[in-house]
């Protein structure tokens, strides 16, 4: 079975939800593993009544309880959240009902008193920064909104969350089919989308005829489920931004799909009994811990033969499968054991890989090691997950710490003894000894933050970074009196940050802390912060907007530094200035209305700005939907300045406002919001077809309707010499609307479908990078309604070569990038061929290079970022196969960039990015060595190359970045080059 390497780009989507629900303890995975939204056979559901109400009894969510209102699942608060609920006049809501929750995991419940505020004890398990829940209000006058929340650990005894806007609730309508007709029995779900955090709305069962009714709906982004014994899901994606827009939804139930799971023992080959199958799909957000998740599947277990049966799978879903059991190491999604079961896959194996044990030697300092037979608290964090999460234990023996528990992979975390003496600790893949650990008893660091002048700065968020291997410590925020506590500093150096939501991860630096010092207390200084006062106008009235979010500096401003007159139409904040030279973009993105800008002056005490808001254009696209339903929508701006249509930008910013990208609403109409001024079209991706351009104004609400009924899927076969690996060529369409496009791949056994008009006819041709096109067959004309096509393949003249040292690559230590390496043919001239960048395919050493056409090139031959490509100009191909014989990949030119001052500045960042002037464009990245004080930048071949050296956190705490040097130097591929840069 083939891993899918795109793992890594899909799951650095779900990391806030891993570090929440990840690896950490059995008890916190365990509550929602088991997160499904409709009952199946695999595992029973939470199930909801039709008003958006849990039933009465004792029902569990994914095996964790419903929490009473106002309490939390742990009993214990450790914080209050404290929110607010309006109406779409920001008029203040009371008795509406709200939740907090993720998923099927209600974790509080609370109603709104009279100014709309209420309270939530945050649950234990939802401490820690980068956390991010969904709320829910509603009402009995059938309103309701969303919204989402992040949690951080700084420890404040009050949070303050987003503003919910009550709107008009909807009822939808939903028919479940299969083959053209209702399915009795049939189960729905609807969950909540907004801002990527899943919410499960409602659920409920079909009558005869496969009819489900949801009331009681918020507008926004929704995901319909819905699952029936003896067939496969369906799933859909709606919005309904308004009422009116609830139209009924169709979902068609596909024929069923049953996967068998084998676990076994990578070592002795023998199945794994009990082991926690973990499912992921294409689609969806990491819940908790996967590239996906699957509603209506729960984590299944194998039996005492090491098989799991998974059944409701649709036909044409692709699953992932990973797994977990007591003695083995945990790997992660993004681990190469994770398995993929494309469709018509029926049977998938998962090996485990036992725990790893690995001796850390101790070196005494200042605190004794203790003795042999001491229990050590460990606690694993890194980019390494695979450690194996809770199942690690640590013990001292024979004067070293034995870890157990560990995974294959790279690894590092905390070790605590139990004194509270702490110890950092490291370990290579692979590795059964690890780097040598020193305990050391933790600091308690105390920071008063005060500004220029005296007054303290309350309610600062703040989070304290030590140098070298310290453990991370807990953030905190200031009191009253400007002072924050930090507790289990290790370390003699650390830096001091700006955190909290709205900030981004650790914020900018404020100051360099010596921890060696003997002082009490350690005294930061900031600028004065800025009164910001802004007035919003809406047709002339002050009024603030339904949904806003305001931005500075490039950060948005958490819901805690902002507070409302709804009245006055008013929003006040303080602002810190981020240098004394620099101005501050604030920027206003208000739903409905184009965003607002204006720069402050730090100088500034305070500043009062009025904002009169413009309203946007919205557009609504219609479409008529292809037989098979299936398209991919895109809208397009024409950029006068190109004279080409472009993809449109949404001014108002989506991630500030947590919109997403757009998608259907129930009665089959696209809504695109918050447009500005501007010519558009409608745009389908895969038959290039667009619709009719439209003029959209301010305000103006203009309707456009792109007709797809013609489009079709073509299917075909490409066939290539024996032996060929099929799965490498492209199959492009020639001839529709737009020219040529990147086409698609086929399977292992060259089948393919694509995309084409039917009522017109089309070319379709196939490339490879190792083979050419057919004289007769590499190129087809298909007349109207052709439904199969075969392209084929032919061998012809290669470019082959060998690599010096490859055989000694296959680590990253050794710097040299593996297969495949990228060769680029550029053309003498303009029309001497075609350019070509392609992936050649190893074969026992050798790498092989075809398909491409007759001429003279110039040949680049990139290995890695430390290595200078390799240029042959004058080279003739397509004549004649070419060898090039044995290259070896030269280190070429190393840059250097001395950066004065740099060791005295901890908390400043600096990085350099060397361009390569010249064709193929090639970037290198200065690497840091703080210690020597310079960026080193490797691979340069000869040529010229642009240098531009910025840096951050260079004085009065800005983190914004500033451009330290810029200029050309011309390199000869072989020797050094240094610059000098003073940071100022």
């Amino acid at each position: 079975m083939k891993n899918l390497p795109l793992l890594l780009g899909v799951v650095v989507l779900g990391s806030a939800l891993w570090l929440l629900f990840g690896a950490d303890t059995d008890e916190a995975q365990d509550g929602l593993d088991g997160t499904d939204y409709l009952p199946s056979e695999n595992g029973g559901g939470p199930g909801l009544k039709a008003d958006g109400r849990e039933p009465e009894g004792p029902a569990t969510n994914g095996g964790v309880p419903d929490a009473p209102p106002n309490t939390t699942t742990s009993g214990v608060a450790d914080a209050t959240l404290v929110g607010r609920v309006v109406d779409d006049r920001r008029v203040p809501v009371a008795g509406a009902q709200v939740q907090l929750g993720i998923g099927a995991r209600v974790l509080g419940r609370a109603e709104t008193d009279a100014d709309g505020r209420y309270t939530l004890g945050v649950p234990a398990s939802a401490r820690g920064s980068g956390v991010r829940l969904a709320l829910v209000a509603r009402t009995e006058d059938r309103r309701a909104g969303t919204a989402s929340a992040w949690l951080d650990a700084s420890g404040a005894r009050e949070q303050k969350l987003p503003v919910i806007v009550l709107r008009a609730a909807h009822d939808l309508q939903v028919h479940v089919v299969r083959e053209g007709g209702g399915v009795m029995g049939a189960q729905v779900a609807a969950v909540h989308r907004g801002a990527g955090v899943p919410l499960l709305l409602a659920s409920e069962n079909g009558d005869e005829d496969g009819r489900v009714l949801l009331r009681g709906l918020p507008p926004g982004p929704l995901e319909l489920f819905a699952t029936a014994p003896g067939h496969g899901r369906a799933r859909t994606t709606l919005r309904v931004p308004r009422a009116e827009n609830a139209g009924p939804a169709l979902l068609e139930l596909q024929a069923e799909r049953v996967l068998t799971v084998y676990v076994y023992d990578a070592q002795s080959q023998r199945p794994v009994r009990g082991a926690e199958l973990l499912l992921g799909d294409t689609r969806t957000m990491p819940i908790p811990h996967g590239p996906g998740y699957l509603p209506s599947l729960p984590p299944a277990r194998t039996d005492r033969r090491g098989y799991a049966v998974i059944r409701r799978l649709g036909a044409d879903e692709t699953i992932y499968v990973n797994a977990r059991a007591a003695g083995y190491a945990f790997a992660p999604w993004w681990h190469a054991r994770t398995q993929m079961a494309a469709p018509g896959v029926e049977e998938v194996r998962v090996p485990l890989a036992r725990a790893r044990r690995v001796r850390f030697p101790v070196i005494e300092d200042t605190v004794p090691t203790p003795p042999d037979g001491t229990v050590i608290n460990v606690e694993s964090r890194g980019a390494a997950r695979d450690t194996g999460g809770a199942g690690l234990t640590a013990v001292i023996e024979d004067g070293d710490v034995i870890v157990t528990g560990l995974g294959a992979g790279g690894v590092a975390g905390t070790l605590i003894a139990p004194s509270g003496a702490l110890a950092t600790f490291m370990a290579r893949a692979g590795s059964s000894e690890g780097q040598s650990v020193t305990f050391r008893l933790p600091r308690t660091v105390r920071v008063r933050v005060v500004e220029r002048g005296g007054a303290a700065v309350a309610d600062l968020p703040l989070r304290l970074r030590a140098g070298g291997r310290a453990p991370a410590v807990d953030p905190a925020v200031t009191d009253a009196e400007g002072l924050a506590v930090f507790t289990g500093v290790g370390g003699d150096r650390a830096v001091l940050h700006r955190d909290g939501p709205g900030v981004g991860p650790g914020g900018p630096p404020l100051a360099t802390l010596d921890l060696t010092l003997d002082v009490e207390v350690h005294d930061v200084v900031l600028e004065p912060a800025i009164e910001l006062v802004l007035t919003t106008r809406i047709e002339g009235s002050p009024r603030l907007p339904a949904e806003y979010a305001l931005m500075a500096g490039g950060a948005r401003l958490g819901a805690a530094r902002i507070d409302e007159d709804p009245t006055a139409g008013e929003l006040r904040c303080l602002l810190r200035p981020p240098a004394s030279d620099s101005r501050m973009r604030v920027q206003l993105h208000a739903r409905g209305y184009l965003v607002e800008e204006l720069d402050v002056d730090p100088r500034e005490s305070s500043v009062r700005e009025t904002i009169d808001l413009r309203p946007a254009g919205r557009l609504l696209v219609r479409v008529e939907p292809p037989e098979d339903g299936s398209y991919t929508l895109r809208l397009q701006r024409y950029d006068t300045d190109r004279e080409d249509w472009m993809p449109a930008r949404i001014p108002t910013a989506r991630s500030a406002l947590g919109a997403g990208r757009d998608v259907a609403s129930a009665d089959g109409m696209h809504v695109y919001e918050g447009l500005a001024p501007g010519r558009y079209r409608a745009f389908e991706r895969g038959s290039r077809r667009a619709s009719e351009e439209i003029e959209v104004g301010l305000g103006a609400e203009v309707e456009l309707r792109l007709d797809l009924s013609g489009a079709r899927w073509v299917r075909g076969r490409v066939i290539g010499p024996p032996g060929a690996r099929l799965v490498q060529a492209r199959v492009l369409v020639d001839g529709q609307a737009g020219g040529v496009w990147s086409g698609v791949r086929p399977d292992g056994e060259g089948r393919f479908r694509i995309r084409a008009d039917r009522d017109q006819p089309v070319t379709l041709r196939v490339t490879h990078p190792t083979l050419m096109p057919a004289a007769r067959g590499g190129r087809v004309r298909l007349a109207a309604g052709t439904d199969e096509v075969e392209l084929r393949l032919e061998s012809g003249p290669e470019l082959s070569f060998r690599v010096s040292g490859y055989e000694d690559a296959q680590t990253p230590a050794s710097g040299l990038w593996h297969a495949p390496f990228t060769v680029h043919l550029l053309p003498k001239d303009g029309s001497g061929g075609e350019r070509l960048s392609a992936q050649p395919v190893a074969d026992s050493g050798t790498f092989r290079l075809g398909g491409f056409k007759p001429g003279v090139y110039t040949l680049w031959l990139t290995f890695g970022r430390t290595y200078a490509p390799y240029v042959r100009e004058g080279v003739q191909l397509g004549t004649q196969s070419l060898d090039l014989g044995t290259i070896r990949p030269s280190t070429g030119t190393t840059l250097r960039v001395r950066v004065a001052g740099l060791a005295e500045r901890p908390g400043a960042a600096v990085w350099a990015v060397v361009s390569h002037e010249g064709e193929p464009a090639y970037t290198r990245h200065g690497s840091l060595d703080r210690e020597a004080g310079e960026l080193v930048s490797r691979g340069l071949g000869a040529g010229r190359f642009r240098v531009v050296v910025r840096g951050a956190g260079l004085a009065g705490g800005s983190s914004a970045a500033r451009i330290l040097l810029e200029t050309v130097v011309t390199a000869d591929g072989s020797s050094e080059r240094t610059l000098d840069v003073q940071l100022p």
